[in-house]
């Protein structure tokens, strides 16, 4: 979330109007979790860097959206968004996760 309604909407319909989204984590490092992402069918090595404060789990990291073949989807935000963004968005992304872990 932007915390913007207005420009969460624009995203949504415009770049993950057709992105089923999926991962999981596939190793744990020291301060670094190993994570497998699928996104229109692409699967995606990203490394993501985490902290662990009681069970509250944060990660973060980045991807270009080029490997998960996205390059329609950001055509499309670039040209919902060209008034604010002189036609220009990147194609590196900025990705977090948040979740509470609880024991199995």
């Amino acid at each position: 979330s932007t915390k913007n309604t207005g420009r969460d909407k624009k995203i949504v319909d415009n770049f993950f109007r057709d992105v089923k989204i999926s991962g999981k984590v596939t190793a744990i490092k020291k301060n670094m979790l190993i994570t497998e992402m699928v996104m229109k069918g692409k699967k995606v090595k990203v490394p993501m860097k985490y902290t662990l404060e009681g069970s509250k789990l944060s990660a973060t990291g980045t991807i270009d959206v080029f490997d998960f073949m996205m390059h329609s989807n950001l055509d499309a935000i670039n040209k919902a968004c060209k008034a604010l963004h002189e036609g220009k968005t990147w194609n590196d992304v900025n990705i977090e996760l948040k979740t509470d872990l609880t024991s199995c």
